[in-house]
């Protein structure tokens, strides 16, 4: 991190300063350093609890997108603190309170953890919550990044309900295959580093025009082995199925 050059704001930031002290002397420091001083003192109150002051401060000394990434950081800030605590229905109230992109990785987020926390306990609860992201999904993947989405929603369910996982990317697979055929006579014609005797290279990068990790195939195969190699089957080039 860099360090300030104004000793009155490294002061203010050291922690030790009061909180409300800080407020009231944020003003008389370079404008330049303010922001840093509001949000430092707004993260110290979620430290604590005191979500409802830390939004008062950014509310009253942000404005426009400034504001707006202010007040995510601050909710993403507050929600690790609840979900930690195991206070589960707090978070998943806050949690409607973000924006799409947002909700749907924080409800993720909030569903792993609270697997983790007691897998026989939760486990009911947390497929709820993910039920919950499914249902913020289109019913097909329209661009990449709700492909990607689709694909953490598949991670997820793997953990907490292996069957849905399967189910979910069985229903990808028609898909999945037609990108990357598609990809593959895209980058046959164009003779890209990838494309060779008709063939796709195996890589680690996006070659086949969807990037599934790997580790989800190795997670449904501890579920079910066999269900597994029955469904990497069922796409259509060979270098995928590898």
């Amino acid at each position: 991190l860099r360090r300030t050059a104004d000793p009155e704001v490294a002061k203010l930031l050291n922690g030790e300063t009061p909180i409300e002290e800080m407020i009231a002397r944020a003003p008389n420091v370079p404008i330049e350093n303010r922001a840093g001083i509001y949000q430092n003192a707004a993260s110290r109150l979620v430290a604590e609890g005191n979500l409802s002051r830390a939004r008062q401060i950014i509310n009253d000394n942000f404005s426009d997108e400034a504001l707006r990434s202010a007040q995510e950081s601050l909710n993403w800030s507050y929600i690790h603190r609840t979900i930690n605590e195991g206070k589960y229905g707090e978070a998943e109230v806050l949690i409607e309170e973000f924006n799409e992109p947002n909700r749907f990785s924080a409800l993720i987020s909030l569903a792993d953890a609270m697997y983790s926390r007691d897998m026989q306990a939760n486990q009911s609860r947390a497929a709820g919550v993910l039920a919950k992201a499914a249902a913020s999904l289109p019913p097909r993947p329209e661009t990449s990044n709700e492909m990607q989405q689709f694909l953490s929603l598949i991670a997820a369910y793997t953990r907490i309900e292996p069957n849905e996982a399967f189910r979910i990317l069985d229903s990808l697979i028609p898909q999945i295959n037609e990108l990357t055929e598609a990809s593959a006579i895209v980058s046959g014609f164009q003779s890209t580093y990838n494309f060779r005797r008709g063939e796709m290279l195996l890589t680690n990068a996006n070659a086949y025009g969807v990037n599934i990790d790997g580790s989800i195939f190795r997670g449904l195969a501890q579920k079910d082995f066999d269900r597994t190699l029955a469904l990497i089957g069922t796409f259509s080039r060979r270098e995928v199925r590898v």
